[in-house]
C-alpha cells in the first residue's frame, strides 16, 4: 500500500483509493495494545494508564459505529457480539434501583439490611451491587478489551499479525527487564511496588502474569518463526539454535519468576511452541536439543544461586500452606450466600473482609480470589457461572472453526499460537487472576480476535503500489 500526495488515501492493489478512516481502527487498536501491554502491568491499574486505554476504546468504538462494515458475517462472529451483550447486560443491571424490600430480599446479605435498619437508613431504592462504585469501575475496565476484540473483525490477516507482533516484541522486552530485575537484587528496576521483588516480574507486579505474558511471547514467536521459516533455515541447525536460544530464555525466566503454574505450564506450552514451529515430526528433535541447552545453562544458574531453585523446589514442596486453600472454603461459603445473583461486579475485596478468618489477616489484604471462575460466580452469581461455560464454548467452536477453514499459509500458525495462549490464561486462571490486568486482557483479546473469521475484503496484505 502507498500513501496518496494528499495524505488521506491509500491505494489499493486494485488501485482504488481507499480512505485513511479505513485503516484509522487499525492505527487506534495499534496504539491501544502497544500502551496496555507497556503500562497494564498493575491489577488494579493506576488512573492515569487506565484512563488512557479507556479512552482509546472509546475512539476505538466510535469508529466502528462510523466506519463502513468489512467483518465477514458468520454465525461465530454474532454469537461471540450476543455473548459480550449479554455480559454488558448483566453488568448493567447490577446497577439498577430496587425497592428496598426487594433489594433486602435479595441481596444476599441480611446483616447489611439489618444494619441499615438499626441506624434508620431503611428504604429507599438500591442497587443490587453492594458497591455500585464497583462495579461502574469494573464495567469500564471491560470496554478496552471489548473494543480492540470488536476491532480485529474488520482487520485483514497482515493487520492482525502486526498486532501480534506487538504483544510478541513487548513479551521479548518484558523478559529482559524481569531478567536484569532478577539479576539486580534491587528494587530500582521494578516499574511498581511489588511484593515480588528479587525475581522476575517484567512489565508487571506479579510473577505469575510475567510467566504467563512469557510463554504467550514463546508460542507468538513459534508462529513467526513458522512463517518465515524458509528464509531462516538455511541450514538444519538453525532451527534447533533458534528454538535452542527461546526455550532457554524463557525456561530461564520462568525459573527467575518463581512461579509454580507458570512452570508446570511451560511444559505443554514449549511442547505447542514446536509443534507450531516445525510440525509434529521435526519439533520433537528440536525441542530435544534446546532442552539439552536449557538444561545446561539451568546447571550453571544452580551453580551460580543455589538459593533460587532450594526456593522454587520449596514452593512446590508447601503448596499445602498457600493462601489460596485457606481462603478459598471461605469464598465458597460466600458464593452460597450471595447466589444467585452475586454480589456485585468489583465487589470482591469489601465481600471477603466480612468473612475473612482472623488466622489468614495479615499486613496486606486479599486483593483478588486468586480463582477468576470463582471470583466470577461470587460477583455474578449463578448468570456469571453460565456465561463462562458460554464463553468457554465459544473458544472451542473458534477453534474448530479457524482449522476447519481455508486460512492463508502466514496466518495459521498464528491462529494456533493464539489457542494455546488462550488455554495458558485460561488454565492460569484456576489459581490466578491474571485476566485482571489490562495488559493480560488485551493480550487475551487479540488471542481471541486472531481465531476470528478474517473479513470479507479479503485476507492478505496487497501489494505495494508506487507513489502516486
Amino acid at each position: 500500500m502507498s500513501v496518496a500526495s494528499a495524505g488521506h488515501r491509500v491505494t489499493s492493489a486494485s488501485g482504488k483509493s481507499e480512505p485513511f478512516s479505513q485503516r484509522l481502527g487499525f492505527y487506534l487498536s495499534l496504539l491501544l495494545v502497544l500502551s496496555a501491554v507497556t503500562l497494564g502491568g498493575r491489577s488494579s491499574g493506576t488512573p492515569l494508564s487506565e484512563a488512557l486505554f479507556q479512552i482509546l476504546a472509546v475512539w476505538l468504538l466510535v469508529w466502528l459505529a462510523l466506519s463502513r462494515r468489512t467483518a465477514a458475517e458468520s454465525r461465530l462472529s454474532t454469537a461471540a457480539i450476543v455473548l459480550i451483550l449479554a455480559t454488558l447486560a448483566v453488568a448493567f443491571l447490577q446497577l439498577v434501583p430496587l425497592p428496598y424490600s426487594l433489594w433486602a430480599a435479595t441481596s444476599g446479605a441480611p446483616e447489611a439490611a439489618t444494619i441499615l435498619e438499626r441506624i434508620g437508613e431503611a428504604g429507599g431504592a438500591r442497587p443490587l451491587t453492594l458497591d455500585a462504585s464497583a462495579t461502574r469501575e469494573t464495567i469500564l475496565t471491560l470496554l478496552p478489551p471489548i473494543a480492540l476484540f470488536l476491532a480485529m473483525f474488520e482487520m485483514r490477516a497482515w493487520e492482525r499479525q502486526r498486532l501480534a507482533l506487538v504483544v510478541m516484541v513487548a513479551a521479548a522486552a518484558s523478559l529482559v527487564v524481569g531478567l536484569l530485575q532478577f539479576a539486580s537484587q534491587t528494587d530500582s528496576l521494578y516499574l511498581y511496588q511489588t511484593t515480588h521483588e528479587g525475581y522476575s516480574v517484567g512489565f508487571f507486579t506479579n510473577r505469575n502474569h510475567q510467566a504467563d505474558f512469557t510463554l504467550i511471547g514463546a508460542l507468538l514467536a513459534s508462529a513467526v518463526y513458522r512463517v518465515n521459516r524458509e528464509a531462516l533455515a538455511k541450514s538444519p541447525l538453525v532451527p534447533a539454535l533458534i528454538g535452542a536460544i527461546v526455550v532457554a530464555f524463557v525456561v530461564v525466566n520462568l525459573v527467575a519468576t518463581a512461579s509454580r503454574t507458570g512452570i508446570a505450564l511451560s511444559i505443554p506450552a514449549l511442547v505447542a511452541c514446536g509443534v507450531i514451529a516445525l510440525g509434529f515430526r521435526k519439533g520433537g528433535r528440536s525441542l530435544g536439543i534446546a532442552a539439552l541447552v536449557a538444561g545446561a545453562i539451568g546447571a550453571v544458574l544452580i551453580f551460580v544461586r543455589p538459593d533460587l531453585f532450594s526456593y522454587v523446589l520449596g514452593r512446590f514442596d508447601d503448596a499445602e500452606s498457600d493462601l489460596r486453600f485457606q481462603i478459598w472454603p471461605v469464598i465458597m461459603d460466600l458464593i452460597g450466600q450471595y447466589m444467585p445473583l452475586g454480589s456485585g461486579l468489583g465487589t470482591f475485596v469489601p465481600i471477603f473482609q466480612t468473612a475473612e478468618e482472623l488466622d489468614t489477616v495479615k499486613d496486606r489484604y486479599v486483593n483478588h480470589a486468586h480463582n477468576d471462575y470463582l471470583e466470577i460466580a461470587l460477583e455474578m452469581g449463578a448468570i456469571g457461572i453460565f456465561l463462562v461455560i458460554c464463553f468457554m464454548a465459544l473458544f472451542a467452536w473458534a477453534v474448530a472453526a479457524a482449522f476447519r477453514s481455508e486460512l492463508p499459509r502466514k496466518y495459521a500458525p498464528l491462529c494456533a499460537a493464539a489457542a494455546a495462549g488462550i488455554v495458558v490464561l485460561l488454565a492460569h486462571s484456576v489459581v490466578d487472576y491474571s485476566l485482571r490486568t489490562s495488559s493480560l486482557a488485551i493480550t487475551f483479546a487479540l488471542l481471541m480476535g486472531l481465531l476470528m473469521p478474517l473479513p470479507a475484503t479479503g485476507a492478505r496484505r496487497p501489494e505495494r503500489m508506487p507513489r502516486q
